[in-house]
């Protein structure tokens, strides 16, 4: 595998041009974190990987070049979106990748069984709860550089670059999952005992917070700093990593503070 790797790693970093912008805040990992990832990550025949923020689609064309193994590259930019795929198509890989221009954060995921990604440390913490819910049991997610909070990753590998540079590489596999390592949705005809809140209800925030102190859907739309915080048997907590106010993310059941 390694050769292949090495092949497809190369004739990306020699395609890629200077066609990103101001606008494309993108920053592509190096060939040798690239080659690291996918060991890491034990990509073989049958896989599927997505690249979340995938750029010129460099992880995903190294993985396809693993025989049996299918991408999805993932990107909110078109032109850099489309230079990912001139790149597979230079690479004679662009049937094995799909490609979806889209926020990451809709996209769906549930068929990946790896999924890579150089992000943010707020943007991981963001999207880690989507990783647990959605993904396989045994599905891997492989990071650079960043890590994902309080979930300790199975292995971490330092990646030695030139000159004097380093880089790290984190690696997770999504456990199995059991009745009680979740508390229960609350029932949509009682409240939440945590909060007094039904599902279908809209949460309040606490004055002083990014969606102001809403109790009820009007004013919670009619504040352009948050748009609404539906509540569906779920926490409001993602909305302090949310940048836009959104609470549309809420990562574990039942009613939390939002006190920092």
């Amino acid at each position: 595998m390694t050769g292949l790797l090495a092949a497809a790693l190369a004739g990306v970093v020699a395609a890629q041009g200077s066609t990103w912008t101001s606008q494309v805040p993108y920053v592509s990992s190096p060939p040798q974190v690239v080659a690291q990832m996918l060991r890491l990550a034990e990509v073989g025949s049958g896989d599927v990987v997505y690249d979340l923020g995938c750029g010129d689609g460099r992880i995903v064309i190294a993985a396809v070049s693993v025989p049996g193994v299918r991408g999805v590259c993932v990107e909110i930019e078109p032109d850099v979106i489309q230079e990912a795929r001139v790149n597979a198509q230079r690479a004679g890989v662009a049937d094995r990748i799909r490609f979806v221009q889209g926020d990451m954060f809709e996209v769906p995921l549930g068929d990946a069984t790896v999924v890579a990604i150089y992000l943010q440390p707020k943007v991981n913490l963001r999207l880690r709860p989507r990783l647990l819910s959605e993904l396989t049991p045994g599905a891997r997610v492989v990071s650079h550089a960043w890590d994902m909070g309080d979930w300790a990753p199975d292995r971490k590998v330092v990646v030695d670059l030139p000159p004097n540079r380093r880089a790290v590489v984190y690696r997770w596999t999504i456990p199995e999952r059991s009745a009680s390592s979740r508390p229960a949705e609350p029932s949509p005809s009682q409240p939440d005992p945590g909060c007094g809140m039904r599902a279908g209800d809209w949460c309040p925030a606490p004055a002083g917070d990014p969606c102001g102190a809403h109790k009820d859907v009007a004013s919670c739309r009619a504040d352009a700093r948050c748009g609404g915080m539906p509540y569906r048997g779920e926490s409001v907590m993602a909305c302090r990593f949310d940048e836009r106010g959104f609470g549309t993310n809420c990562p574990t059941v039942g009613c939390v503070s939002l006190k920092r």
